[in-house]
């Protein structure tokens, strides 16, 4: 017995559905290391900053809060301003890192646009740090492994 045409026509939709879904999933997760090396050399650039910032916090046992603070220490190659709130990382290739503290003043963010909306971030709370990447699409940061 040959199946209805309409039952055809709602399996060929169903099958449409699944491969779609699938591309979506494939095209999300898709090869992250070309990903991986771009983050890695945004991150590298970042160094001198959170070191700059390290050493400002073991000295005066707080984070920087003006570009200000860090007269005198900002390395060759590397120039800090004030944008309200934000200390703005020029490392001459652009973009700029976004420096920013938490509202205790007991952590940091550095942040660093990577598209028009994407962006790499390294928090650092109590101590520890760690990267994401915020797709900016509305989807949660993803936790992101830089080794250098």
């Amino acid at each position: 017995m040959l199946p209805s045409l309409r039952r055809i026509a709602v399996m060929a939709l169903i099958v449409c559905v699944l491969l779609a879904g699938a591309a979506l999933v494939l095209l999300g997760h898709g090869d992250r290391s070309a990903d991986q090396a771009r983050w890695r050399e945004a991150a590298a650039a970042a160094a001198p900053i959170v070191a700059l910032v390290e050493s400002y916090r073991r000295e005066r046992g707080a984070l920087p809060r003006y570009a200000g603070d860090l007269a005198g220490r900002v390395p060759d190659g590397l120039v800090a301003e004030d944008i309200g709130a934000l200390i703005r990382f020029d490392t001459g290739t652009p973009p700029a890192w976004l420096y920013s503290l938490d509202a205790d003043g007991t952590g940091f963010e550095l942040s660093r646009k990577l598209g028009t909306d994407t962006k790499l971030v390294y928090s650092e709370e109590a101590g520890r740090g760690r990267w994401t990447y915020d797709p900016g699409d509305g989807n949660d940061p993803v936790p992101v492994e830089i080794h250098p």
